[in-house]
């Protein structure tokens, strides 16, 4: 019932139980939504001074996704993806926005893995992205962690047509 509900499989009387395709208009609205969002939490961690320990936790991190990308585990990479921004709410005090988050980010994540795996370049990128993020968290400078944010969570769609033209049969709504 839970991968029905999060669209993860597709149940057909009589017939069976599929993988369903990601929805690429869901992934776009998924993107707006946390983007929207999570600019506004990065705007807030930049107003708290962290904690070294919570600091060498963020660099221990970014280490950890460096070697993740250095053996090409993709999977460990998004798992320490997210830990990096779920970080940032929880030092915001807004678990429960992480939770609502996660729940409609579930085709977002299924395109993430995809678009990693047609440009796995960008991970260099996505990397220095979160080392600047968290230089202007830590330099408490609000407009400049706000343009770093959106810039990053925009990213995952710049190669949306080559991840489309790799994977054709995985996605619906690719004329949105």
């Amino acid at each position: 019932m839970r991968l029905r509900q999060e669209q993860l499989i597709d149940i057909i009387p009589q017939s069976g139980t599929y993988i369903s395709k990601i929805d690429l208009k869901a992934v776009r609205d998924a993107r707006f939504v946390r983007t929207s969002i999570e600019q506004e939490i990065m705007k807030q961690a930049a107003e708290i001074t962290m904690s070294d320990s919570e600091r060498i936790s963020l660099e221990i991190n970014l280490q950890n996704q460096d070697k993740a990308m250095t053996i090409e585990d993709l999977n460990l990479f998004l798992d320490l993806d997210n830990e990096f921004h779920h970080f940032f709410y929880q030092l915001t005090n807004h678990e429960e926005v992480w939770s609502w988050i996660k729940t409609i980010n579930v085709q977002f994540d299924r395109y993430r893995f995809l678009s990693l795996i047609v440009n796995q370049l960008s991970l260099n990128e996505l990397i220095t992205d979160h080392e600047n993020i968290l230089k202007a968290v830590l330099k408490n400078d609000v407009k400049q962690v706000a343009q770093f944010t959106k810039r990053h969570l925009e990213r995952a769609l710049e190669e949306e047509k080559a991840v489309i033209a790799e994977f054709p049969d995985y996605f619906t709504n690719t004329n949105i």
